[in-house]
């Protein structure tokens, strides 16, 4: 059987990962308690400067949580602006404002899930009861930038058996022995974002992977091929992909590739579950891709829908302009990860004939 799992940033939340409206107010309030080791608000002078030069938003003085609210924000959209202005503006006076948001996207996220085990970090038991590798050809499609997926896999002995789709010579695989070793190529994880273990070399364009959650870590590494410098690979949710900085992110992590794999793999699937992704109207790539994968797809594969509020994300898919439900054999609503693990379902919908 072909399965996809469509994974947003509702599946990491049972393990401490925040929201995407809640990185930013994690991350300040983190730098403000210096809960982080040898962390403080004055590594990000070009990041809170342009926030407070583009947004009016002063981290010494403001509430983050006010601020988010009330222009509607989450970080994500706060570094799709950063990437519209470089796009508009040129690089170089962006750079270090692109530089310093990526690393509070990072430190936050590290932190978040620092204490994940103790909490009810579901990707254990996920790993476990839904990804057969010698039963199903398995995908995960994801857009998360944390690790805690890959973790789960490599805990449950699966760190040799599964494929990010992109390719990376081997010199440039830092610590992950079991990256190197063959694979089977039916079970695939997608990051469609990139991942904060991704990285490039600002000079020759080689392409690294490290298994490493700690971004200081990866970061103060150099390229094997030439000793430059390296920079991270997250790609948020923007139209503005022919800008040349994000254009180089693009082409040397061959993400259009992954794209192009995830639209073939929902195309074909037998099963599809959407888990905690909000089909978020400014992530307008990715849920064109799921569509019209999904409408490419014969197979009336059968649908779950794995959310803490599964009505709303249903009456998102099925609005009028969005999708049928002829399309599915069968939908499945769960209210929240553990519920679809332990199959309590919350609704089962019908589809038209």
């Amino acid at each position: 059987m072909n399965k996809v799992f469509i994974l947003g940033a509702g599946a990491s939340k049972p393990a401490g990962a925040p929201l995407l409206k809640e990185i930013f107010i994690d991350g300040v309030f983190h730098l403000r308690m210096s809960s982080v080791s040898g962390d403080s608000l004055s590594r990000y002078p070009h990041f809170f400067g342009y926030l407070k030069e583009r947004f009016d938003y002063d981290v010494h003085i403001q509430d983050p949580i006010g601020f988010v609210a009330y222009n509607d924000i989450d970080i994500e959209k706060i570094l799709s602006a950063i990437d519209n202005e470089i796009f508009e503006n040129g690089i170089e006076e962006l750079k270090k404002v692109r530089e310093e948001a990526v690393r509070f996207i990072c430190l936050t996220l590290e932190q978040s899930i620092k204490y994940g085990p103790h909490k009810d970090n579901c990707y254990p038991d996920f790993v476990s009861q839904k990804i057969n590798i010698l039963k199903d050809d398995c995908t995960i499609i994801t857009f998360n930038y944390e690790i805690l997926l890959e973790t789960a896999l490599l805990y449950a002995s699966l760190g040799n058996c599964f494929s990010y789709g992109i390719e990376v010579e081997k010199d440039n695989i830092r610590n992950f022995s079991g990256y190197e070793r063959e694979y089977k190529e039916n079970l695939l994880v997608l990051k469609l974002h990139g991942s904060s273990n991704w990285a490039i070399c600002s000079l020759c364009n080689k392409l690294h992977l490290f298994w490493s959650q700690r971004y200081d870590d990866i970061f103060k590494e150099n390229c094997c091929s030439c000793g430059d410098s390296l920079e991270a690979v997250l790609v948020p949710p923007t139209r503005f992909k022919e800008g040349k900085y994000l254009k180089k992110l693009w082409e040397i992590a061959n993400l259009e590739k992954l794209w192009q794999i995830a639209r073939e793999k929902i195309a074909t699937a037998d099963e599809i579950a959407i888990i905690g992704y909000s089909f978020n109207e400014y992530d307008k790539d990715a849920v064109s891709l799921i569509k019209d994968s999904i409408e490419a797809n014969s197979n009336n594969p059968k649908l779950y829908i794995v959310d803490v509020n599964p009505d709303g994300i249903y009456q998102r898919i099925f609005s009028k302009d969005f999708l049928g439900t002829h399309y599915f054999g069968e939908i499945v609503l769960f209210e929240g990860v553990r519920e679809y693990l332990d199959n309590k379902i919350f609704l089962k919908a019908l589809p038209a004939s």
